[in-house]
């Protein structure tokens, strides 16, 4: 077949034609003729067909809303009882929040306070609870004080609630388990709190070695200024080998290292009791007295720090043995003044009187 300018060129169905670039087309592919596009077409309509169903998938949903699948809740041991299976965690943090709408009571708001507790009821439950609606009534804070479960659906929890203005009071609240979740079971009671503690009786007597104790005063009293400063530099380089101490980052400051003992006992590890008075940031002119347990460790004729915790039987009011107390023989000891940061020489030698660590070097 030729042209008006006599080229012959071949006839439409032997012509190999280059497909505009589109959707799913290869811009290097070419056909000959139209079978090639049938994959093509094919391809387009599985796509086009999934994303019909996704479309239509998100029109129900807005429409007509997702169901919801329940939550169940995972069982975990009871804190005592036969029910070994009852959710005890999950039902303290529903009895303190039930507790704190069941004792919550809004001035000429009986209508919401009807709505607040009934939310914790099965269907049918007295949403009143017992309160005649005159009062008013806010709680400050709901402490969980412990759980007792009669079997693996049932069990009582006991909240202590801080009432504004009327101190702490213990509610009961029956809790059971009802499909995937829970409910309050029976009308709350006010119980009687945990019983009064008894006196500890102190522990067996510790011999004090006083020659230790007046190495490690001022030690310790650099120790405790850097432990309220957070000073870390000198917490680590008076801190025994291979310890971290965190400091308490200027929440408070020494006033003092009131007192300090060290039981006798052989070796080179030691356990400390020193009594220490606080200045407590938040509150000028304040002043807390406290004691600390003192692990420690010597080194080359040194003392240094292998932890501070809390003590026990000592400190103001508490007696036990080798007591911590300031007196005419062991002189308060202030708070010492920030070490230099010249570098310092080497440690002097083991003596029958140890002096404090040198300053930490600058820099280091």
């Amino acid at each position: 077949m030729a042209d008006s300018f006599g080229t012959i060129r071949p006839p439409w169905w032997g012509q190999r034609r280059r497909r505009p670039t589109g959707f799913l087309d290869d811009p290097d592919h070419t056909t000959t003729g139209t079978p090639g596009r049938w994959p093509v077409l094919a391809g387009r309509a599985v796509l086009y067909g999934a994303l019909a169903v996704v479309l239509a998938a998100g029109l129900k949903t807005i429409v007509f809303g997702s169901a919801s699948r329940p939550v169940a809740v995972r069982p975990v041991p009871a804190v005592s009882g036969p029910g070994q299976r009852f959710p005890a965690v999950a039902a303290e943090a529903f009895a303190a929040e039930f507790t704190r709408a069941y004792l919550t009571w809004p001035d000429g708001g009986v209508d919401a306070y009807r709505r607040a507790v009934a939310a914790y009821l099965p269907p049918g439950g007295d949403a009143l609870g017992g309160w005649n609606g005159t009062g008013h009534q806010t709680v400050a804070a709901v402490i969980p004080a412990g759980v007792v479960a009669t079997s693996d659906r049932d069990g009582t929890v006991t909240v202590a609630a801080a009432l504004n203005g009327g101190g702490w009071i213990h509610l009961a609240v029956p809790v059971t388990v009802q499909g995937s979740g829970l409910v309050v079971a029976g009308t709350p009671a006010i119980v009687p709190g945990p019983p009064a503690p008894q006196p500890l009786a102190a522990p067996a007597a510790v011999p004090s070695d006083d020659g230790a104790a007046d190495e490690a005063r001022p030690t310790l009293a650099r120790v405790f200024a850097a432990y309220g400063s957070g000073d870390d530099q000198t917490l680590t380089y008076l801190a025994a080998p291979g310890v971290h101490l965190a400091g308490l980052a200027g929440a408070v400051s020494l006033v003092a290292l009131d007192g300090l003992s060290v039981d006798a006992a052989p070796g080179d590890s030691r356990i400390g009791h020193a009594t220490v008075r606080w200045a407590l940031a938040g509150a000028p002119g304040s002043t807390l007295t406290q004691t600390y347990r003192v692990d420690l460790v010597r080194r080359d004729g040194r003392w240094y720090v292998a932890g501070i915790d809390a003590d026990r039987l000592r400190g103001p009011g508490m007696t036990g043995p080798a007591g911590a107390t300031p007196s005419a023989a062991t002189p308060e000891t202030t708070a010492p003044a920030p070490p230099p940061t010249t570098p310092s020489s080497s440690p002097p030698s083991t003596a029958a009187s140890s002096p404090p660590p040198p300053a930490p070097p600058a820099g280091s």
